[in-house]
């Protein structure tokens, strides 16, 4: 299990702690938007939220680390779309190392088809997909963290996704 794996579970664990009823009120945690300006011609940069969600990061901060739940819908609005397109990665640890699913825009990306993800853009700035496990699992393979990137400004504007999500019942094992 790699380091930034027990780092992610400790900080799903902590706001488990800190929101008890999350089971009842996941839509306060995630399935929801965000809306990205730009810090600096570097970074994105938080400028909202739809719902109130449990931050990582806060309002402001540079290439924040946004969370997400397994089987959600999402919604990512970028201001100046044009000049800094998202796309959403398996993220190595350079932007040459980046794998890219998606990316607004284009078609490209191994997901842009995908029913299950349905990815939409609208050409103005705004993007929707589902987190399928699919989608998940390419994101994390070969040792890659879910993350996302600016394509055109890859090296510097690139934040990461924590993913929170239930095993299966049948592979949970009590000591």
């Amino acid at each position: 299990m790699r380091t930034t794996k027990v780092s992610q579970l400790a900080a799903v664990s902590l706001l488990l702690l800190l929101f008890p009823g999350w089971r009842t009120a996941r839509a306060q945690i995630c399935n929801g938007s965000w809306t990205f300006g730009v810090a600096d011609s570097a970074a994105y940069r938080l400028e909202a939220r739809e719902p109130c969600h449990a931050l990582l990061d806060p309002f402001g901060d540079k290439n924040p680390t946004l969370l997400l739940e397994l089987g959600r819908r999402y919604e990512i609005r970028v201001v100046h779309h044009q000049t800094y397109p998202l796309e959403l990665i398996a993220k190595g640890a350079s932007a040459a190392q980046d794998k890219v699913l998606l990316s607004m825009g284009s078609d490209a990306g191994a997901f842009a088809s995908d029913p299950e993800v349905d990815w939409q853009d609208d050409g103005g700035g705004t993007v929707r997909f589902t987190l399928t496990p699919r989608l998940f699992q390419a994101m994390e393979q070969g040792g890659l963290t879910a993350g996302y990137r600016c394509r055109d400004e890859a090296a510097t504007m690139r934040g990461d996704f924590l993913v929170a999500w239930m095993p299966p019942l049948g592979s949970i094992t009590v000591l």
